[in-house]
């Protein structure tokens, strides 16, 4: 038997093990493990070594012989965070306080370092007549210092440039889903994270070293206000599989950050930041599993079983 472990309710974990022809499984310290029938009965199960385990999103130890999937530690975001950082995996910056930023200084008026300019000439002026300089050259000095004072004043004062979306400091919280936290700021801070300015979001699903699918965040089809940087369902935008093939780059990152988490599978987003590298912003160990992702997965998961390759 096949069986999906996930304790919370999850429409993922209930189809993935529809589509495996297994049971969605769950556990209480009272009951044990257990899976639900049809009318609501509790089935108590006792592993043996034709069972397979998938995790999702769970630690599962294996027990009576039993085959796992991803039944490896929980950990929390911050923790995947410095996980990666730590073997070399570029990732997202975190703390658990929040650093101090340096703010951005205002643009220099051009007027005023030319007028900044001809003052410090008219106060040199003088010594400069008592040096024996020809007055004529120092009057044509101020003449032109003067002309280029006046263009300046004509030029218009340049204005801030917009706020970058990188820099700042957000709280976020230890096991947020799907930015909620980025969309309502938890008021008690896990930890912060540092906002990068990306360009694009791309979600590659690893599993064991190769990718099952790809996609990109594109804006939800009729929402007219998606938000700029925040990249949810609920800032307006979903990830697009139809067409979507991943680079070798990006395939090459989820696998490392797969390895580094100890996960046989995971989704794994990734950010092209403007400079143009890519950084991990998270890997999901039971994401959503929206259009054909779930007999991806489900393939994947029966080959594991089978020991058959694609």
């Amino acid at each position: 038997m096949i069986y999906v472990y996930r304790n919370a309710a999850s429409e993922g974990a209930r189809e993935l093990a529809l589509a495996l022809g297994g049971r969605k499984l769950r556990h209480t310290p009272n009951r044990g493990f257990y899976f639900k029938r049809a009318d609501g009965s509790r089935i108590p199960v006792r592993f043996t070594n034709q069972d397979v385990v998938v995790a999702w999103g769970e630690a599962f130890t294996p027990t009576g012989g039993c085959r796992v999937l991803n039944g490896s530690a929980i950990r929390n975001k911050y923790t995947d965070a410095t996980t990666l950082l730590q073997v070399g995996v570029p990732t997202i910056e975190v703390s658990r306080t929040q650093p101090r930023t340096t703010p951005t200084p205002p643009p220099l008026d051009p007027a005023l370092a030319v007028f900044t300019a001809t003052r410090e000439f008219l106060d040199d002026f003088p010594t400069a007549l008592q040096r024996g300089r020809v007055i004529n050259d120092g009057i044509n000095q101020l003449v032109r210092q003067l002309a280029t004072l006046q263009a300046a004043l004509a030029t218009p004062a340049p204005t801030a440039q917009p706020t970058r979306a990188d820099g700042e400091w957000l709280p976020r919280a230890n096991n947020h889903v799907g930015g909620n936290d980025l969309m309502t700021r938890p008021t008690r801070p896990d930890f912060f994270v540092k906002k990068l300015d990306l360009v694009e979001e791309f979600r590659v699903h690893s599993f064991q070293g190769r990718s099952i699918r790809a996609g990109v965040k594109r804006v939800r089809d009729g929402f007219t206000n998606p938000h700029p940087w925040i990249r949810s369902y609920d800032g307006g935008w979903s990830i697009a599989y139809d067409g979507v093939t991943s680079r070798q780059e990006h395939r090459d990152l989820a696998h490392r950050a797969c390895e580094a988490l100890g996960l046989d599978f995971g989704a794994v987003d990734i950010g092209r930041t403007r400079q143009g590298s890519l950084i991990v912003l998270e890997v999901n160990r039971a994401p959503g599993l929206e259009g054909g992702t779930i007999s991806r997965y489900a393939g994947a998961i029966r080959r594991w079983v089978d020991g058959t390759e694609e």
